[in-house]
C-alpha cells in the first residue's frame, strides 16, 4: 500500500475522535500524535534555558533578549525564538520589545 494511502485529512481525523472520551481537555488523536512528534523541540528549548540559566538571569523583573544574548554569548535572534517557544508553553511571559519575564 502506498504511503499516501495512510494520510488522513483533518476532517477524517476529527471523525475518528472517540466522542465517549469524557476527559475534559482530552486531545484528539491527531493532536496527541502531533504532540508526540514535536515534543522533543520543547524539551530541547527547555534544555537550552537550563544550560544558559535563563530563569536565573531573568530574575524577578523583565529582561530584554538582547541583554540575555549578550550575557550568554548566543545569537539574539535564535535566543528570541527559543524564548518565544518557552513562553508559548508557559515557562516565560513575553513582554513588549522582545523582553521576557518569569511566569507568575
Amino acid at each position: 500500500m502506498p504511503a499516501s494511502s495512510y494520510a488522513l485529512d483533518m476532517d477524517t481525523a476529527l471523525h475518528l475522535h472517540d466522542s465517549s472520551d469524557s476527559r475534559p481537555g482530552a486531545p484528539l488523536p491527531f493532536e496527541h500524535v502531533t504532540q508526540l512528534a514535536i515534543g522533543h523541540i520543547l524539551s530541547s528549548a527547555l534544555n537550552v534555558a537550563v544550560t544558559l540559566r535563563l530563569a536565573d538571569r531573568v530574575g524577578d523583573g523583565m529582561t530584554r533578549v538582547a541583554d540575555l544574548a549578550h550575557e550568554t554569548g548566543v545569537d539574539a535572534d535564535s535566543l528570541y525564538r527559543v524564548m518565544r517557544l518557552l513562553a508559548s508553553a508557559g515557562v516565560f511571559v513575553e513582554e513588549r520589545g522582545r523582553a521576557f519575564a518569569l511566569t507568575p
